[in-house]
């Protein structure tokens, strides 16, 4: 496992249990970011992209205070709902953090991928 892919030691994740926040992700096949907001609350993550004019639903099961399944309910945004089927799990864990951000480990499909994700104050 990559160095920066393991988690640090005493991660206070209580804050990322509920609250507004928001990551970056590149468009397939091009060089433009676009802002993904994230709401989190009562065990359901909603993601809102492209402007609020697409969204997607999962459900959150914590394993621990800072390791959650993500499970994949709905999604009218066509990127996300091709690359989910309803029920699919990603496997989400915290592996750093700052004062207004987490760094975030996801595996998917035998795969691991790292992000941030800034909480919107």
């Amino acid at each position: 496992m990559e160095k920066d892919f393991v988690p640090k030691e005493n991660l206070d994740c209580s804050r990322l249990k509920k609250g507004e926040f928001y990551y970056l992700n590149s468009t397939p096949n091009s060089m433009i970011k676009d802002t993904t907001f994230v709401s989190i609350k009562d065990q359901i993550l909603m993601e809102r992209m492209k402007n609020g004019k697409t969204y997607s639903f999962l459900d959150i099961v914590w394993i621990d205070d800072c390791r959650f399944d993500l499970i994949f309910k709905e999604s009218n945004d066509p990127f996300k709902s091709a690359l989910s089927e309803k029920g699919d799990k990603y496997e989400y864990e915290l592996i750093s953090s700052t004062t207004n951000s987490y760094i975030i480990r996801m595996k998917w499909k035998k795969q691991e991928y790292k992000f941030e994700l800034y909480r919107i104050e």
